[in-house]
């Protein structure tokens, strides 16, 4: 392994602000993370999040609200860490597990939303059960977030957009918003477009079109 990728993961341990799958002290917050954020404001997840440009953004624009950053790369985790504690957002922290796990890291009904942005779409017909909007997944959401909370999806994707949309009809998620184009059905004031990822701004340099879905949960 590289040693700078050495040197993050250490860093990783000595910074307050993530919490690793096999790390002792998720014991303590797994079932209770108002006790690492010592309040009880609304909690958001943004799943495969990366460096977390939306989670970080997100965490900026609404500091009323706790946000949770969830990725199994570590490397990509040192960086957003490393940003929100730079720049003193108290409202952020990082979780590096396995999204297949994600129900072991929360009590059921605490989230009241949750972002999907720019995941692997798994184009390959036999990775399809890999999507995150995959039913194996969407169980999970399903018993992890409030009644009437809001599930968000932005990919440049027109398989993973159509796949998540016909998922989500067949378990009874009410659609609120879609788009196959956000910069032309939306105006920039709409949160789906006024904070971009680095992924998304290449795909917009590139021509291509970004895909949205907001869909509420009502069991």
């Amino acid at each position: 392994m590289p040693k700078q990728k050495l040197r993050q993961y250490a860093d990783i341990r000595e910074f307050g602000n993530v919490f690793e799958f096999d790390d002792a002290s998720i014991e303590t917050v797994q079932k209770n993370w108002k006790s690492f954020f010592q309040n009880e404001r609304p909690l958001i997840l943004e799943l495969a999040c990366g460096k977390g440009d939306y989670t970080l953004n997100l965490a900026r624009e609404f500091p009323d609200k706790n946000f949770i950053g969830v990725d199994i790369k570590g490397a990509r985790l040192w960086k957003a860490a490393k940003t929100a504690t730079e720049g003193g957002l108290k409202n952020v922290c990082f979780l590096r597990c396995e999204i297949e796990r994600l129900i072991d890291y929360f009590q059921t009904e605490t989230l009241s939303e949750i972002w999907i942005t720019f995941p692997d779409p798994f184009l390959r017909g036999s990775q399809q059960n890999k999507r995150l909007t995959a039913p194996r997944f969407m169980e999970q959401y399903e018993r992890l977030l409030t009644r009437n909370s809001s599930l968000h999806i932005k990919t440049d994707s027109m398989e993973l957009y159509q796949f998540s949309l016909l998922r989500l009809n067949e378990r009874n998620w009410q659609i609120r918003k879609q788009s196959d184009n956000i910069y032309a059905d939306f105006t920039e004031d709409d949160l789906c477009c006024r904070i971009q990822t680095a992924y998304e701004k290449r795909y917009l340099a590139e021509g291509r079109t970004i895909k949205y879905i907001q869909a509420r949960f009502n069991p």
